[in-house]
Formats: structure tokens, C-alpha cells, sequence
């Protein structure tokens, strides 16, 4: 049986400081079903940049309950977890399409261009033009590898009007 049709619902959770991942791994260790929306951030780190996965939404995670079985308890005296979100009397439920939306953009995130990528350009004057992704450019252009007038150019592009060619 699914866990929506069971009368499940996502709820918003709160962590202490920094500590979002340490509460996701409790609480699923515990066997409850837990989902922290992240994104990949760029950051220079002994002078070196580095990517690295950070909560879309920090300090807030969401969790899956039942709202007559589920054993509330454990939940608020996890590790890392602070409290659980609530509005007066009420617990915070969150739309199920809201968190399915958000799963599936993190999904659709990992499917992404890697470094190596084929790509066609589907926009601008470049349109039509196959090339090999090289790096993001900030957070609108992408720099792409292409063939022009005979020799390699390195191009910067609008992220919108790069599509990877799948094989």
C-alpha cells in the first residue's frame, strides 16, 4: 500500500544550526521517510573552487507521517533535529504535489551537463551548432567548446539555448 493512500502526509521539520544532514541520516536510520531538497554550490576553499551539495532550504527538511499511527515522538528528540514546524495548535502539512515538485526538479538537476557533454545549441546565432560543455559561466551562460572558421573557440552561452544531444 502506498503511503499516501494510508493517509501519510509531508510535514516541515526544523534543524538545529547545520545540522539538516545529521538529522536526514537519523531519521532515516529510525525508518521514517525524509527529503532535504539540495542544490550543487560553487565554493573556493583553500583557494581552490569545489562544488558541493547545500539544502535548497536550510534548516528545513520535510518528512513523511501518518496522522493517527505515526509515533511523533522520536521525531522531535532526534539528533539534529530541532522541532517540528507548527502554527499555533497545528503542524505545518505540506502540499504532496508541492514535495513531488521539488523532488522531481532535483532529479531532473542530477540529469544536468557534466563536463564533456555533447551539446546542441537550439537558440541564437549559434542555433544548430553542436558542441562540448566546459563549465558553467555564473549562473546564466555555460561555456561551450565548438568548431569555428577551421579551430576550436571556446563560446559563452544563455544556459536556456544549450540542450545536451543524448546518443
Amino acid at each position: 500500500m502506498d503511503k499516501l493512500d494510508a493517509g501519510y502526509g509531508w510535514y516541515l521539520l526544523f534543524s538545529k544550526p547545520r545540522q539538516e544532514t545529521r538529522a536526514q541520516m537519523n531519521l532515516i536510520q529510525q525508518g521514517y521517510s525524509v527529503f532535504m531538497p539540495t542544490l550543487l554550490a560553487e565554493k573556493v576553499v583553500s583557494g581552490r573552487r569545489v562544488d558541493s551539495q547545500e539544502p535548497l532550504f536550510p534548516r528545513y527538511l520535510f518528512i513523511q507521517l501518518d496522522d493517527v499511527q505515526s509515533n511523533w515522538l522520536p521525531v522531535r528528540s532526534t539528533l539534529g533535529v530541532s522541532q517540528l514546524v507548527r502554527f499555533g495548535d497545528k503542524y505545518c502539512r505540506v502540499p504532496d504535489a508541492l514535495v513531488q515538485g521539488l523532488m522531481g526538479a532535483e532529479q531532473q538537476r542530477r540529469n544536468l551537463l557534466t563536463v564533456g557533454d555533447a551539446v546542441r545549441v537550439t537558440d541564437g546565432p549559434f542555433k544548430g551548432l553542436e558542441g562540448i560543455y566546459q563549465q558553467a559561466d555564473g549562473c546564466q551562460r555555460v561555456l561551450v567548446l565548438m568548431q569555428l572558421f577551421s579551430k576550436p573557440q571556446t563560446v559563452a552561452l544563455p544556459v536556456a539555448s544549450v540542450q545536451k544531444v543524448f546518443a
